[in-house]
């Protein structure tokens, strides 16, 4: 009886998680390309233990170098040309300030490696860069005088 509630609970989550995706889609809040990505993050996320991603160091440390080392290299690099293309350098910047997309997940698993890994650093990533690409504009701003 444990082994059917178990699998009820993952097919409940499953139709709930792409209803989401699905309403999301409908309220031309995401495109349908984000809802799916979005949906089949959720789906695996579903599959992971939450209390482990959140004590999980190496999903911090993968998200620092992607969220900060990374871009901070960027910004230095962009600082060296010239101001006229500030519009193309935020661009740019924009685009390294990221965080992990969601395709890796879907490649990990393909490729039978490590995929709820590979979504927690998806998931924390995605939570962290909600204050790391504010900063990091902030910071090109005040460095290249705009």
């Amino acid at each position: 009886m444990e082994m059917a509630s178990i699998l009820a609970r993952q097919i409940l989550q499953m139709f709930v998680l792409a209803g989401l995706g699905y309403g999301l889609y409908k309220a031309k809040l995401v495109s349908q390309e984000g809802s799916r990505a979005m949906g089949s993050i959720l789906i695996y996320l579903a599959q992971t233990d939450l209390a482990k991603m959140i004590r999980r160091k190496s999903v911090y440390l993968v998200s620092l170098v992607r969220l900060v080392a990374v871009p901070a290299v960027g910004l230095l690099l962009l600082s060296l040309l010239p101001a006229e293309l500030n519009s193309m350098k935020y661009a740019l910047l924009l685009a390294i300030a990221c965080p992990v997309g969601s395709n890796v997940a879907v490649y990990a698993q393909l490729h039978g490696k490590d995929y709820p890994y590979a979504v927690e650093t998806v998931v924390v990533s995605t939570i962290l860069s909600l204050g790391t690409i504010p900063l990091l504009m902030a910071c090109a701003s005040s460095l290249w005088g705009i």
